[in-house]
């Protein structure tokens, strides 16, 4: 089988990953409720129509039961996080949602398995440097040395996204409530890919993380390539800037900071970033003003 075909077969399982057996039109009984019905599911109770003796093969259901492997499974969600993302996310807005692990659920599991992770890989290193926390901004820095960093990265995520792709191709008119869920599935793949800084180095793992936004956002939303990347730059640029803005300014006003060149520079970008996402949202009023144009 030559690559092309290989890439197509890929292709397609992203956009249809599951198949659905027929519904049976046969009258079976409940063997749990007594319930006479139709279909492949007791309407009453919820068993399975072809519930039969114990056998071999009821051990293996049961053993993949354990790990909830075919149903809103975590390892099945996590799976398709990683090789379809934008379009699990797609799937999720549409609801498609059956066979999609609850995405908050998601993020809040990988984010103490990150933690977990993280501090026993430190305890096997030297003496850990105990830093005073003075300021908001040495807080959220002491912050980052745990996974609850991505889950507030990804809350600050949310406006700019709404903002840039309000008037995308798919999912138009989106919600900042489709927002969050949005984000939370980002956020998600956000930790599972620093999992990876044990092994490889940073900037291997920031270039994935470019590529993240681009395989997430493109099907999503429907922009092209580059219209998929100067807008998820802009996100991540804001996510990251402007929430430092704003810590430094809330310890400026307590008296706790002095605005240093380092702190000025902070500021500059982030005003920067509030330009290009006030400036990407007029460019997206136009164009979608002239799509609409006859």
């Amino acid at each position: 089988m030559s690559i092309k075909s290989l890439f197509a077969r890929f292709r397609a399982w992203q956009r249809q990953p599951f198949s659905y057996g027929k519904v049976s039109s046969d009258v079976h009984h409940c063997l749990n409720c007594g319930y006479d019905y139709t279909g492949n599911y007791c309407s009453r109770c919820g068993q399975e129509a072809d519930t039969r003796r114990l056998d071999w093969h009821v051990i293996g259901d049961g053993l993949l039961d354990v790990f909830d492997v075919e149903k809103r499974s975590l390892p099945l969600t996590i799976w398709h996080l990683l090789f379809r993302p934008g379009y699990l996310i797609s799937d999720y807005l549409d609801g498609r949602r059956r066979n999609c692990y609850s995405p908050v659920m998601l993020i809040f599991i990988l984010s103490i398995v990150f933690a977990f992770v993280d501090k026993m890989n430190s305890a096997g290193s030297t003496a850990e440097v105990q830093q005073e926390v003075t300021t908001v901004t040495d807080a959220f820095s002491h912050l980052g040395n745990v996974a609850w960093y991505f889950l507030i990265n990804s809350l600050f995520l949310i406006p700019p996204t709404w903002i840039l792709f309000r008037h995308a191709p798919r999912h138009t008119r989106h919600t900042l409530s489709e927002d969050f869920f949005i984000q939370m599935f980002i956020g998600s793949q956000m930790i599972l890919l620093n999992m990876l800084v044990f092994i490889l180095p940073f900037n291997v793992i920031l270039a994935l993380l470019l590529l993240l936004f681009l395989f997430s956002y493109a099907p999503v939303f429907g922009y092209g390539i580059w219209g998929t990347v100067w807008r998820s730059a802009a996100c991540m640029f804001a996510a990251v800037v402007v929430p430092q803005a704003i810590m430094i300014c809330i310890d400026w006003a307590m008296g706790n900071m002095v605005i240093d060149a380092f702190a000025r520079e902070r500021l500059l970008m982030a005003v920067g970033a509030i330009m290009a996402v006030v400036v990407g949202y007029f460019i997206g009023q136009h164009t979608e003003r002239r799509r609409l144009d006859p």
